[in-house]
């Protein structure tokens, strides 16, 4: 890794307040897995502004937050960005009322696990959620959600 990647390396895990990670590289990127206790959204945001080039997060509530970056010097296509909104009936499990336009989001997720639900007058958390990748989570907060990871406990919580 040059210079100014091992230094990008330190400001990711200085943003997530973390010193255990795991890198894996190839010669034009760098993957990082992280295992941070807490976090918001706002979080991923910065994350996205430390490099001058848009980085690929996923967020798994049970494995950690998955940041793949390019390699200072390297490029490549436009990454496309693709999400589907659930558009059918919402199972009732599933069904909660005020959130039921973010949850079309995590609902249209390919292959999504089965995962908890608990809805109280101030926020919904979702338990055990699978990786859900920067765009879809972006997609949620433009419902009007502020979202936040307590990755302890393997859940999100959304509030209006």
């Amino acid at each position: 890794m040059i210079q100014e990647d091992e230094i990008y390396l330190k400001e990711i895990l200085s943003l997530f307040k973390v010193t255990k990670y795991k890198v894996s590289e190839t010669p034009s990127r760098f993957k990082i897995i992280i295992e941070p206790a807490n976090f918001t959204m706002d979080t991923l945001h910065t994350l996205q502004t430390l490099r001058s080039r848009p980085v690929g997060i996923e967020v798994d509530v049970k494995d950690g937050v998955f940041i793949e970056c390019l390699k200072e010097g390297q490029s490549r296509k436009r990454r496309r960005l693709c999400y589907a909104k659930h558009t059918g009936k919402i199972p009732e499990k599933y069904d909660v009322k005020k959130y039921n336009e973010a949850m079309r989001y995590i609902l249209g997720v390919d292959g999504m696990c089965e995962f908890d639900v608990e809805l109280s007058e101030k926020k919904l958390e979702l338990g055990g959620v699978q990786r859900i990748s920067y765009p879809i989570l972006k997609k949620i907060e433009e419902t009007g959600c502020k979202i936040s990871f307590n990755m302890r406990e393997a859940i999100i919580t959304l509030a209006i």
